[in-house]
Order: C-alpha cells, then structure tokens, then sequence
C-alpha cells in the first residue's frame, strides 16, 4: 500500500505540465498556449495545494494514527473518482 503512494505522491506535480497544455488547446485554439499567467497561477495553486495537504494530513495522522487516516483518505479519494 505505501508504494502505491509512493509511486502516485508526486504525479500531480508532473501531470500538471501537460494539463496546461492540454487546456491551452481547449481554450485557446488561436495560440494552443496558455496565458502565462494563467499557466503560472494553475502551476502555483498545485505546489501550494501540495504544501497545504503535507501539512493537514501530516497533523491528522499524528492525532488519528497512519491506518485510520489513510484508510479514510483513500474512501474519499475513490468516492469523489467514482462520482465523476
């Protein structure tokens, strides 16, 4: 189980390079690129996101323990999948 997340933690960091892209086709067709602000903020909200979840996870599982934290994360993880 833990190398599941190991090999998943940093995908969003990488993923989101090509999900700029992909929304810069999408939304602007004239030059296939994001604004670079735009690209920036999206880039910025993922490290930042990423921090903030370091953190509160890190505080839950020392209050909670690891198996009980992680247990309810994946259930949440797999409904909010399932329900897109």
């Amino acid at each position: 189980m833990t190398s599941d997340y190991s090999f998943a933690d940093a995908y969003d960091l990488f993923a989101v390079n090509f999900v700029n892209i992909l929304l810069g086709y999408i939304y602007y067709p004239e030059t296939y690129l994001l604004p670079p602000e735009a690209d920036l903020a999206i880039k910025m909200a993922t490290a930042a996101g990423t921090v903030i979840g370091q953190i509160g996870f890190g505080i839950l599982i020392d209050a909670y323990g690891r198996k009980k934290v992680v247990t309810i994360m994946t259930f949440l993880m797999s409904r909010c999948t399932a329900e897109n």
